[in-house]
């Protein structure tokens, strides 16, 4: 009768300490697993970190190329403005007609001053200054008047030297040459005004002088 009592302690024993083995290998388990959901989450949370920093590095990048470009836009756009600006202004080939006939009649080109140009639709008048071989200072004016023709398109309908019309075969002929003109036309830019000294409007008259043998 005394082994019975020894032996019920004993799978006591046994049962409890099944039990503590069996409850610390849940707790491991679980340890483990919330280990697992840890590390998994803290993954997640690196690679989120991650793809932000690298959303957010794409986006500066962005930004810094879309500030440049508008930084180049403005300079460029800027220089455009000042080009244009301080640019010479540049008249169209009935400018270009003018200057051709009137190079072509004063005796000395060479020493031919273009002032002012006028433009007044159908017509183009032109002020210049030039010294005769006397060596008087003259400003005068040329102005070309021009009308479309259905054969020959734009032509020279007149001209006038100092308000005066010249001789209507001069102008007949240089119609004629028109075309060539037109596929040569000179600087087509505007002359800045003379100065209103006429010490700074002083030419060479000794060559013309001599060109006249005087």
């Amino acid at each position: 009768m005394n082994d019975t009592p020894d032996i019920d302690k004993k799978d006591l024993y046994l049962g409890t300490e099944m039990q503590d083995r069996a409850l610390r290998k849940a707790e491991k388990e679980k340890k483990r697993k919330e280990e697992k959901e840890q590390s998994a989450d803290k993954v997640a949370i690196e690679q989120s970190l991650s793809q932000s920093t690298l959303v957010q590095k794409k986006q500066n990048q962005k930004k810094q190329r879309l500030k440049w470009a508008g930084i180049l836009a403005g300079v460029l756009f800027l220089t455009w403005a000042i080009s244009g600006l301080f640019a010479p202004y540049k008249g169209d080939a009935r400018f270009g007609i003018c200057k051709v006939f009137l190079e072509n009649s004063v005796r000395y080109p060479s020493h031919l001053r273009l002032s002012t140009v006028e433009d007044f639709g159908n017509s183009i008048r032109i002020w210049f200054a030039q010294i005769d071989a006397f060596g008087a200072y003259k400003l005068e004016s040329i102005q070309c008047f021009y009308k479309s023709d259905e054969q020959r398109g734009t032509i020279i309908e007149k001209i006038t030297f100092n308000r005066r019309p010249i001789d209507d075969q001069k102008v007949a002929d240089f119609n004629i040459i028109l075309p060539v003109v037109l596929q040569n036309l000179p600087d087509l830019t505007y002359p800045s005004p003379l100065s209103d000294s006429l010490q700074d409007l002083q030419m060479d008259t000794d060559s013309l002088r001599k060109a006249l043998n005087l």
